[in-house]
């Protein structure tokens, strides 16, 4: 089981990074546990993680800053997905981020941008798109060691730069 230590710069596959700001004793259903509390970076929230299920939620920490320039990048290359329908890419992306890989989530990132800019999103797509950008926020502020807004800088620079729809996907297909 992985343990944490306080002011831990952590990740959790749905909600982004966020820091360990305190652990505390809670009785929960009879039962007594000690929590992470972590504070997030992207949301105003605040999450309560019971120290013996950090592995069945998915809680890891923040990747290093070599994988950090990996994610870039993941998302300034063009996808390699042919078209599907809206409802199977969802269907993926949502696998792809349950699994809290963030090259995984990268991809999902990369592919949805292409998507964006080619034919435009569907309204669950665009929220995922906002959610998933949340996410590498949030990851790429504690990996790199920026601000929030520096990395949200840095996903907009990418999106408008480097995301070219008339560009040859690998496979000869397009997006």
């Amino acid at each position: 089981m992985k343990e944490f230590t306080l002011g831990a710069k952590v990740a959790h596959p749905i909600h982004g990074a966020g820091t360990i700001t305190r652990m505390e004793l809670k009785e929960v259903g009879g039962r007594q546990s000690t929590y992470y509390i972590i504070d997030l970076l992207m949301k105003d929230m605040r999450l309560m993680i019971p120290v013996d299920r950090v592995h069945d939620c998915g809680l890891r920490g923040v990747v290093s800053r070599s994988t950090a320039a990996k994610i870039v990048q993941i998302i300034s290359s063009p996808p390699s997905v042919p078209i599907r329908k809206w409802n199977s890419r969802y269907q993926e992306n949502w696998g792809k981020i349950k699994t809290g890989d963030i090259h995984k989530v990268a991809e999902v990132w990369r592919d949805l941008a292409w998507r964006n800019k080619l034919k435009g999103l569907s309204v669950i797509e665009r929220r995922m798109f906002r959610e998933v950008q949340d996410l590498l926020t949030s990851e790429l502020t504690f990996a790199l060691n920026i601000t929030k807004l520096e990395a949200e800088m840095l996903l907009q620079e990418i999106y408008t730069k480097k995301v070219n729809p008339t560009q040859e996907i690998s496979g000869n297909t397009h997006v």
